[in-house]
This record gives structure tokens, C-alpha cells and sequence, in this order.
């Protein structure tokens, strides 16, 4: 698998990731604050998923990180049951993950180019 192909699939598993945080709230005891912020941080991550699919730029894989960064320290900061608490720590610990892998697989497809996007 070419690293273009490589990124494009680490994308899309972070949609799915985004779709797994936005679903915590229907199978686990999460309310109030815990679950606007559940709900504000999968759509980010949905939604920089589906950009990261169609738009090759290291940035969109550091917004990702730290939104799922975020999520982890949300699991612990809010009054949550145990299965609640973890499922967003594990699903964020994934998130992070798939934004390093995708990172890695930009910088070397944009390095190999040379066609860095700066923004300034």
C-alpha cells in the first residue's frame, strides 16, 4: 500500500473513530457537560476525518490529536461511570494514534513531493 493510500485509510478509520466517540452517549451513562463535550469532540473528529480523506495537510492530523488529546482528558475530569470514563479514554488513546499514523504518512508523502501546504 502506497503511503497516498496509507493516509487516505488512516483517515478513514479516524472517521470511524469519530463515529465510535459520537455513539459513547447511546450505550454508556453520559450527561450534561460530559456529553456535550462527547458529542462536540466526535464531530470534530468526524468531520477532520472525512477533510483528511480529501485534503493531504499535517495540520488537519495535529487538529486531530488534539481533539481526541481532549477526550482523554475529559474521560477523567468528568463525573462518569467506570465504562463510560474508559470507553472515551480508549477511544480517544485510538484517535491519537490514527493522528500520529496519518501524520507520519502526510509528512512522508508531502516530503516526497515537496509540495508542503503553509499556511500563514
Amino acid at each position: 500500500m502506497n503511503t497516498k493510500m496509507q493516509s487516505t485509510f488512516a483517515a478513514a478509520l479516524t472517521v470511524a473513530a469519530g463515529g465510535w466517540i459520537l455513539l459513547i452517549p447511546a450505550f454508556t451513562s453520559v450527561t450534561g457537560g460530559a456529553l456535550a463535550t462527547v458529542l462536540g469532540i466526535g464531530s470534530v473528529i468526524t468531520l477532520l476525518g472525512i477533510a483528511e480523506m480529501f485534503w493531504k495537510d499535517i495540520q488537519l492530523s495535529w487538529l486531530v490529536g488534539l481533539a481526541a488529546t481532549w477526550l482523554l482528558v475529559a474521560s477523567f475530569a468528568f463525573r462518569l461511570s467506570a465504562v463510560a470514563a474508559w470507553n472515551m479514554a480508549l477511544a480517544a488513546l485510538v484517535t491519537i494514534a490514527l493522528a500520529v499514523w496519518d501524520g507520519i504518512e502526510v509528512d512522508e508523502l508531502m516530503s516526497r513531493s515537496g509540495a508542503y501546504h503553509t499556511h500563514a
